[in-house]
C-alpha cells in the first residue's frame, strides 16, 4: 500500500520555508523537487497541497497510509529527513 506524504503549499507556510520541507522529502525520495510524485516501488507519494488550515503550526505535513493519517507541525527540512526515514524502514518491514 502507498503512503502519501502531503506538504503544505499555503502562504504561512511557505513563509515558514514549506518549500524546503518538500525539497528535501523530494530528495530523500529521489523524485523531482519541484513536482514530487511517487517512488519507482510505489511505495511512497509526494505532493503539495493546499492549505490544511494548522497555518500557526506550520509547515504542515500530512502522512496517509493504512486508512490512518497524522499530522506533523512546525516539519523543518531536517525534520522531514527524520520522517523519510521512519517511513522507508516502516516500508521494508512490510
Amino acid at each position: 500500500m502507498t503512503s502519501i506524504i502531503k506538504v503544505c503549499g499555503g502562504v504561512t507556510c511557505g513563509k515558514n520555508l514549506a518549500q524546503y520541507t518538500f525539497f528535501r522529502a523530494a530528495k530523500e525520495l529521489g523524485l523531482d523537487e519541484k513536482l514530487g510524485g511517487t517512488t519507482s516501488d510505489d511505495k511512497i507519494t509526494l505532493q503539495k497541497c493546499a492549505c490544511m488550515g494548522k497555518c500557526a503550526k506550520g509547515p504542515i505535513v500530512k502522512i496517509q497510509q493504512s486508512g490512518n493519517t497524522k499530522f506533523h507541525e512546525k516539519v523543518t527540512s531536517v525534520g522531514m529527513g527524520q520522517i523519510i526515514k521512519t517511513l522507508k524502514k516502516q516500508k521494508k518491514k512490510q
